[in-house]
């Protein structure tokens, strides 16, 4: 009879890349983006580990709440539930609202793709 498979007890990977290089982005790009600088994204992110409710409630007003929420946070280990009490549509929120803004018009990325508004003009 065979001996029994003995499993290794360090199950863990070892990694030996180590990527220390830092990428710039130009400046023409960082204007235009969303968080603009390392200095605002360390900010963010201290924010959002310290102050989660508060961090999250902000970003969650960008978006269209049909019903906004009564509590940011409902934590009860080991479930979460976030904004509870709210009503909000994902698909309104990633095509509809824009159909009124700035964006209608324009491309979406660098090959033309039709706008919102034409989009929806093929629906039935």
């Amino acid at each position: 009879m065979a001996d029994k498979a003995t499993l290794p007890t360090d199950t863990s990977i070892d990694s030996f890349l180590q990527e220390d290089r830092k990428f710039e982005c130009p400046p023409h790009f960082a204007e235009k983006a969303h968080v603009k600088t390392l200095e605002e994204y360390e900010h963010l992110y201290k924010e959002s580990v310290e102050q989660p409710e508060q961090f999250w409630a902000r970003i969650a007003d960008d978006l269209h709440w049909f019903k906004k929420w009564d509590r940011v946070l409902e934590w009860n280990v080991p479930w979460a539930k976030w904004f509870v009490g709210g009503q909000i549509n994902l698909s309104y929120n990633c095509l509809d609202r824009h159909v009124k803004t700035w964006r209608k018009g324009g491309e979406l990325g660098p090959i033309a793709a039709p706008s919102a508004a034409e989009f929806l003009a093929f629906l039935p």
